[in-house]
C-alpha cells in the first residue's frame, strides 16, 4: 500500500453511529474501493476511548498516513496519525504540522483565513443540504468557489456528498471531498468508495482536456478554456473597476473585459488596487 497523498481527493469520515459496520472493518473496506485517508470523527468519546478505537482503526489500516483523528491532539500524537482540527478549536491548538502525517482544518463561510498555511488542507462544508446539519443553510457552489479560489491551500469539499454531484465540485477548484453518509451507512463501502473514486478520475481526466495554461504576473496559470477576462477577474473576486489589465503587453480597456477571450500561451498582467478612506 503506497504512502497517502498530502492532499486526499477522496477522504471518509466517519460516525459509528450510522455506519452499518464497525469501524476498523469500515475504514479498511473503504481504502481498499479507493478511500486515500480516514478521519475519526467521534466527539462523544473520552480521550482514552478515542484513543482505543484509533488503535484498533489503524490496526486494521496498517498505515498511520492513511488516519487522521479530528480535535484530539493527544491522539494523534500517541499514535502517530494526522489531526484535523475543527472549527471550534482553531484557536485553541497549536499546529506543528512536522511532528503530523497529515493536518487539516475546517472551514466555514464565515471563517478566517489566518494562519491557513500551517495545514495541509482544508476542508470546507456543508456545501449541499445534508441530515446532519438540519436547519443550517448550505454554502452552495459559488460560495464553495470563492472559498476554493481564495485560500492557498487545497480544498476539499464535505456536505451532501453523491458521485454524481462530484464534477459540480471539481469545477469549482476543489481538489476532492470528504464523505460520511455514503460510504458510513453502506453495508459495502469498498463499492461506495469505488463509485466516488470512479466519479473523481472521469471528472479529472475531462477537466485536463478542458484546461489550458497562460501567465499570469509572472506565473503559470491554470484556467478553464473559453474563460473571460471578466469570468477570470470574478473567480479571483476582483471588481473590474479596481484592476488594470495588461495582456500580451497591451492595456485592455475595461470595455472590452466581457468579450475577450483568453487563450492558451497569453501573457497577463494583473494590478489590483485596494479601496481607502
Amino acid at each position: 500500500m503506497s504512502k497517502a497523498p498530502t492532499t486526499p481527493r477522496l477522504l471518509l469520515v466517519t460516525d459509528r453511529h450510522r455506519a452499518r459496520l464497525p469501524l476498523p472493518e469500515l475504514a479498511a473496506r473503504a481504502i481498499q474501493g479507493g478511500v486515500d485517508v480516514v478521519q475519526v470523527r467521534e466527539n462523544d468519546l473520552s480521550t482514552s476511548e478515542l484513543l482505543s478505537l484509533c488503535s484498533s482503526v489503524l490496526d486494521a489500516i496498517g498505515d498511520p498516513s492513511r488516519l487522521m483523528v479530528n480535535g484530539s491532539p493527544s491522539v494523534s500524537t500517541s499514535l502517530g496519525i494526522g489531526l484535523h482540527v475543527p472549527e471550534s478549536k482553531i484557536e485553541a491548538i497549536r499546529i506543528r504540522p512536522s511532528e503530523l502525517t497529515l493536518c487539516s482544518r475546517a472551514f466555514h463561510a464565515e471563517s478566517t483565513v489566518s494562519d491557513v498555511t500551517a495545514f495541509n488542507f482544508a476542508i470546507v462544508g456543508h456545501v449541499f443540504e445534508t441530515g446532519g446539519k438540519a436547519g443550517r443553510p448550505p454554502l452552495g457552489l459559488d460560495r464553495l468557489r470563492i472559498i476554493a479560489q481564495g485560500l492557498p491551500i487545497p480544498v476539499l469539499a464535505i456536505g451532501g456528498m453523491t458521485p454524481e454531484r462530484v464534477a459540480s465540485v471539481l469545477s469549482t477548484g476543489a481538489k476532492g471531498v470528504a464523505v460520511l453518509s455514503a460510504i458510513n451507512e453502506s453495508f459495502e463501502p469498498e463499492n461506495a468508495a469505488a463509485s466516488f473514486e470512479k466519479a473523481l478520475e472521469k471528472a479529472m481526466s475531462e477537466q485536463k482536456q478542458e484546461l489550458m495554461s497562460i501567465t499570469l504576473n509572472g506565473k503559470p496559470v491554470t484556467i478553464p478554456r473559453g474563460t473571460t477576462v471578466t469570468g477570470y477577474l470574478a473567480s479571483r473576486n476582483f471588481h473590474e473597476r479596481m484592476v488594470v489589465v495588461e495582456l500580451n503587453g497591451t492595456i485592455l480597456p475595461k470595455k472590452e473585459f466581457e468579450e475577450t477571450v483568453l487563450t492558451a500561451g497569453d501573457k497577463v498582467e494583473i494590478v489590483h488596487f485596494v479601496g481607502g478612506g
